[in-house]
């Protein structure tokens, strides 16, 4: 993961999620975001760590009987996220490569019904997207 990819990641998650920008938050710092990530933290774990310190209820959803909830992001959400701000790629039928260096992906982060999570291995890239399944045979 880099760092634009991060930061564009967590200010949609915060902005949807918690109704709160991404430059009202330390992940607005290019330096903190790399020191995250140099550490090993996900994007959800530190949308998740920092609504949970801040005790930040979500904006699009309701708890029980109308009380603010205080859920996390679901990795549904997550991905939904990742789909609009990494890019959505077809399937076909060549290897997916990164549409930022060419490298071919690695996948499975997290797959949902229609499409598998990539992510480039290289580690000055780290570039992550969806890549929808919808028009693959059920045989293969």
């Amino acid at each position: 993961m880099n760092v634009l990819l991060f930061q564009a990641l967590m200010g949609k998650l915060l902005e949807r999620h918690y109704g709160i920008a991404i430059t009202d938050t330390p992940f607005a710092c290019e330096a903190f975001v790399a020191s995250r990530i140099k550490d090993g933290e996900s994007v959800l774990a530190c949308a998740d760590g920092h609504a949970c310190e801040h005790e930040l209820a979500r904006t699009d959803i309701l708890g029980a009987f109308g009380t603010p909830s205080y859920s996390g992001i679901t990795q549904d959400e997550y991905f939904a996220a990742l789909a609009e701000v990494g890019g959505m790629q077809e399937m076909g039928d060549d290897p997916i490569t990164c549409p930022k260096c060419g490298r071919r992906t690695d996948f499975g982060y997290g797959n949902f019904p229609n499409s598998q999570h990539h992510r480039c291995p290289a580690n000055e890239c780290g570039h992550e997207f969806v890549v929808s399944l919808e028009d693959v045979p059920a045989d293969g």
